[in-house]
Parts: C-alpha cells; sequence; structure tokens
C-alpha cells in the first residue's frame, strides 16, 4: 500500500490556495495573507505566482490610483519570477491568465494572455486536479466560462477534465 505525506510545502500551498479564493469574493485582509506569503522563505514558483496575484489584488484595496499601477506592475515582475521559477506549471499559468484578464487593457499590464491561455489548453491533460478544492474548480470554470477567452470546444476539453 502506498501512502502519501502531504509535506509542508503541499499544506502551505493549499492554505494559500483557499485565503486567495476567499479574497477573490472579499479583499478586506488582502494586505494581511501578503504579508503573510512574503515572509515564506525559499518560495516555490506556485507561491510566488499567489504573491503576485495577492499583489494585484492590492491594487483594489488601496485608493490611490498610482499606487494601484505600482500594484499591478510588481505582481506582473513577481509573476516572470514565478513563471521562469517553474515554467511547466499550468497553474502558475492560469493564475496569472485570471490576473490579467481582471486588469482594465489600457494600463497595457496584460501581455501573457494569449501566451498562457494557448499554453494551459496546450497542457490541460497533464494537470493534476486532485490538489484544487471543488470550490475552486467551480469557480475556474465559471470564470473560464464567462470570459470569452475560450472557444466551446475548449470549454468543453475544460468542462470533461474539471467534472472528471
Amino acid at each position: 500500500m502506498n501512502v502519501q505525506v502531504a509535506s509542508a510545502n503541499d499544506i502551505e500551498i493549499a492554505t494559500i490556495r483557499e485565503k486567495f479564493f476567499k479574497l477573490t469574493l472579499d479583499s478586506k485582509d488582502t494586505e494581511a495573507v501578503l504579508e503573510e506569503v512574503r515572509s515564506i522563505e525559499n518560495k516555490s514558483g506556485i507561491i510566488l505566482a499567489y504573491e503576485a496575484a495577492l499583489q494585484a489584488l492590492m491594487a483594489k484595496v488601496v485608493w490611490n490610483p498610482l499606487s494601484k499601477i505600482n500594484h499591478l506592475k510588481l505582481s506582473n515582475k513577481i509573476f516572470d519570477l514565478a513563471v521562469e521559477k517553474d515554467p511547466e506549471n499550468i497553474e502558475i499559468r492560469f493564475i496569472r491568465f485570471s490576473v490579467e484578464y481582471h486588469i482594465p487593457k489600457w494600463l497595457r499590464l496584460s501581455r501573457n494572455m494569449d501566451k498562457d491561455k494557448d499554453y494551459i489548453m496546450s497542457n490541460l491533460e497533464l494537470f493534476d486536479i486532485s490538489c484544487i478544492s471543488r470550490n475552486m474548480l467551480t469557480y475556474i470554470k465559471k470564470f473560464v466560462n464567462q470570459c470569452g477567452w475560450y472557444s466551446n470546444a475548449e470549454l468543453n476539453k475544460i468542462a470533461m477534465i474539471i467534472d472528471a
């Protein structure tokens, strides 16, 4: 019998995922969670991706327009580090895609959406969704259906994998 034991890193990522998901619904604790993630040493690519997403979410929390843009620019830099550290991680690509989708186009800070969408669709079957909560999978499915970036065939492929 093979018993898999979750590592501290796996538990950390699962906790960050859940906190981030909750923050997308109510962003009031974003700064506290961002500080918590910033304090993690030797961050993996996926933790960097969530740090980048939290940094972008800070743009919703602050009132100063210049601060908003600075948070988004820093988010882009951290996303670049995350992808550089783990270029084949589909979750990193999806997080970056969804963050860039929500950035106003006129800011010209959404430069990876086509590339990330293509990567996601090309590698979707390889991603192990068992580590993602049912709530998060439902959110992902709803997001891709509403964002307007995916064809019906792509939406069917995503639904088939998520609903399996």
